[in-house]
């Protein structure tokens, strides 16, 4: 369906999408998720920063990416404020990027309540 082109692509995505974690590192935060998500596209991949919570919580989101190619290194943050409410799913950024065969990519999205990080979660993918 996608081509012998397509497979690094593919590949790559699911790899990142089993790397992923999410970890709470405050003690007095109730449990918040950083999630990525990253899908194949037409140009590479698209990927997405979400997160949740099971309480409500107050956040600063950031979703940072570095890729490294042939072409140079691209990176990229965006974050918002986030009011996250139990058993809902709030999407931070999402973005397409180009990857290719011998590309790296780095992706990493942080929660944080007064500077302080509540959850972190990190993908990595390429040669």
């Amino acid at each position: 369906m996608f081509g012998k082109r397509r497979a690094p692509f593919i590949l790559a995505a699911a790899a990142i999408s089993v790397c992923t974690t999410g970890t709470a590192l405050a003690e007095d935060v109730g449990p918040a998720f950083a999630v990525i998500d990253i899908q194949p596209a037409e140009a590479g991949i698209t990927v997405a920063g979400k997160a949740f919570s099971l309480l409500p919580i107050e956040v600063e989101a950031e979703m940072l990416i570095e890729r490294k190619g042939k072409s140079g290194t691209v990176s990229t943050r965006q974050g918002r404020a986030l009011k996250l409410e139990p058993g809902t799913t709030e999407n931070i950024a999402q973005t397409g990027v180009n990857f290719g065969a011998d590309d790296t990519i780095a992706v990493t999205v942080l929660l944080k309540q007064a500077g302080v990080v509540v959850a972190e979660s990190t993908a990595t993918a390429g040669r």
